[in-house]
């Protein structure tokens, strides 16, 4: 019997160990960090709120031009990307995945189009060979919108990095002017720009974090 008392105080230890679990941390923290991804360069701040939240936010722009073809009619495109965003973090395992929720509260233009072909173009089903370059122009705006996603890092005490994907939810507002174009055939015009960018319903969110945590 005696020989059994030394096994069984080392199988008893490490569970009472077990049991008296760490308490979980209450106590607040800073988090300052810089951003980059689809909803463009800045930087961010938050407040860690015990274990399990933290409620940040961030302010990131970038802009850049490119051309598109949308609706069969090829543009020139001025594209911005903006946030304006705050977010909730809870981490249900208390460790580095999170699940956010929040809102970009930017309104902006997230892209100018600007005819930019020779030779005319076909408009609400009708041909204008006399249109020139910058004779039709729309505007892709967004307004507040709502945001959801899972994200791992950003966490707590020194150097963190931060990986965030998810999804903005919210159709844009679609503007479509014309010089010398009949209104009716703009009016068709813009439900096939607008057919032909009901993806950006859902925007696709990835950014990439760097900060630190006090």
């Amino acid at each position: 019997m005696k020989a059994l008392t030394p096994a069984l105080l080392s199988l008893t230890l490490p569970i009472a160990a077990l049991a008296q679990a760490e308490p979980a941390r209450t106590d607040t923290g800073l988090l300052i960090y810089a951003v980059g991804g689809t909803g463009g360069i800045g930087a961010g701040v938050g407040l860690h709120l015990g274990e399990r939240f933290t409620v940040r936010a961030e302010m990131a722009d970038f802009k850049y031009d490119t051309n598109v073809t949308e609706a069969g009619i090829r543009y020139d495109a001025g594209v911005k990307l903006a946030t304006q965003g705050a977010y909730l973090d809870f981490k249900p395992f208390a460790g580095t995945f999170r699940i956010t929720a929040g809102a970009n509260f930017s309104s902006h233009s997230l892209a100018t189009l600007s005819f930019n072909d020779v030779g005319g173009a076909t408009i609400g089903g009708v041909n204008y060979p006399g249109l020139n370059p910058g004779d039709l122009r729309a505007s892709v705006d967004y307004g507040t919108r709502p945001y959801v996603g899972i994200g791992w890092g950003l966490a707590r005490d020194g150097f963190t990095m931060g990986l965030d994907l998810g999804v903005e939810i919210g159709s844009p507002e679609i503007r479509l002017t014309g010089v010398g174009v009949n209104q009716a055939d703009l009016d068709a015009e813009l439900a096939d720009l607008q057919d032909a960018l009901s993806k950006l319903d859902l925007y696709p969110i990835v950014k990439i974090s760097i900060g630190y945590s006090f």
